[in-house]
């Protein structure tokens, strides 16, 4: 028999304890011990569980609105006080004076090292290595040297550096220092006795090589030979005076 609201046992159980319920009576004292234990739960004050995460959050917030301000710039480098008093030295030509008593004739040289210690690409040495590029470009001479045996490796270099850093415009004055290098070689394969004149010239070499300046490895290679043979795997005192007197007697012309 299929089972109705009217004949529904069940049902019929459910309404009966809904009627007990409704008319049945609670002692005051029951009453009376709940709201007291709902007064106490009210007056408990409940710190939400994310809490410290909103204080975490604001401590994030001021950081990240803070920290920019101590910070350098896109594009800048932190103060850097040798850098500073190096671009405080360049003179209005361009050029670095070496300090007394060094004869001025170093000057081509010794503005060849400081373009390759500023050439980073900051904008903040921009200046200063575009205005000593144009001034060592201007002291070449008509066959491509530079005024001397070590201003030439020195400035060669630098040129060398700066134009496969992208700098087109220096193909040609580089090109023909070059050729002036290669033409000073000695057969031997050295740019005369000071081992470093021939280690600088040859690493210019090879970079040239490298990047297809020129063809020909073979005054890289005598270089590279004539260094193995004239330097001493653990030089002696006596060898750096040597080298030291070679380099103090170089003239330059």
């Amino acid at each position: 028999m299929n089972k109705t609201p009217e004949n529904d046992p069940d049902l019929e159980t459910l309404r009966k304890t809904i009627d007990r319920r409704a008319t049945a009576t609670y002692s005051p004292e029951l009453t009376r011990r709940i709201m007291e234990a709902v007064k106490a739960e009210a007056g408990v004050r409940r710190s939400p569980r994310f809490y410290p995460f909103i204080a975490a959050a604001l401590v994030l917030l001021v950081l990240l609105l803070v920290l920019p301000l101590f910070m350098p710039k896109a594009g800048e480098k932190p103060a850097d006080p040798a850098l500073e008093r190096l671009l405080a030295a360049q003179q209005a030509d361009g050029f670095w004076l070496p300090d007394p008593p060094a004869p001025a004739a170093y000057a081509p040289g010794l503005t060849a090292l400081a373009l390759l210690r500023l050439n980073t690409g900051a904008e903040a040495t921009r200046f200063a290595v575009e205005r000593a590029q144009r001034a060592l470009l201007a002291i070449q001479q008509p066959n491509g040297s530079f005024a001397g045996a070590y201003n030439h490796a020195l400035v060669t270099y630098a040129l060398l550096i700066r134009h496969t850093g992208g700098d087109a415009t220096l193909k040609a004055p580089l090109d023909r220092a070059l050729a002036a290098l290669i033409e000073t070689q000695l057969p031997e394969g050295s740019w005369g006795a000071d081992p470093a004149l021939t280690a600088w010239n040859g690493r210019t070499l090879n970079l040239a090589v490298l990047y297809r300046l020129i063809a020909d490895d073979a005054p890289a290679r005598r270089a590279h030979r004539w260094l193995e043979t004239a330097c001493d795997p653990v030089p002696s005192p006596e060898a750096l005076l040597r080298n030291n007197a070679i380099g103090n007697r170089l003239e330059f012309r």
